[in-house]
């Protein structure tokens, strides 16, 4: 009996020791987002369906992902400019800032995964430069980001409206 009372402890803190030399090896790398389409600056019109395709990659195993896509009119005062000039009175088109808000969980011990959606830009969608950005975070808590910009063009309105007779 008395042996068991050291041998216990024993057993308990090889664990303990175990965990503690897991413990260096913590996990502290970020996931790796790769965006293979769209490409950055790449142009589209409303109405259009932009295929995102991206891979995303952890060193030991991914938890979820996220897409996030917002129209960029913070500080980047060419857009704003571009808008401006190309707008010809777009507002009356009703043309709405498009934004969008994704996410998943990915189950299952993953390292590797491959994100492919499908995302329709509204018709009423905005012309300007938007920013696609894709986030992963690892079971370790982790996260990667990586944003790309896409221009949303307005040749629809040209095509309809201003023809050479």
């Amino acid at each position: 009996m008395k042996k068991l009372k050291y041998i216990l402890p024993a057993i308990l803190a090889l664990g303990l020791f175990a965990a503690c030399s897991d413990d260096d090896d913590v996990d502290t790398t970020a996931p790796v987002i790769e965006i293979i389409s769209p490409e950055d600056h790449e142009e589209f019109h409303p109405g259009e369906t932009i295929h995102l395709h991206a891979i995303i990659t952890d060193d030991t195993e991914l938890a979820s992902w996220k897409i996030d896509i917002h129209y960029n009119s913070d500080g980047h005062t060419h857009s704003q400019v571009i808008t401006l000039k190309h707008g010809d009175h777009d507002h009356h088109h009703g043309e709405k800032e498009w934004h969008v808000h994704k996410d998943g969980v990915i189950e299952g011990n993953v390292k590797t995964y491959e994100l492919k959606l499908e995302l329709e830009i509204p018709d009423d969608a905005k012309h300007g430069e938007y920013h696609l950005g894709v986030f992963a975070v690892d079971k370790a808590g982790n996260q990667a980001q990586k944003f790309i910009e896409i221009e949303v063009e307005d040749d629809d309105h040209h095509d309809d409206h201003h023809h050479d007779h």
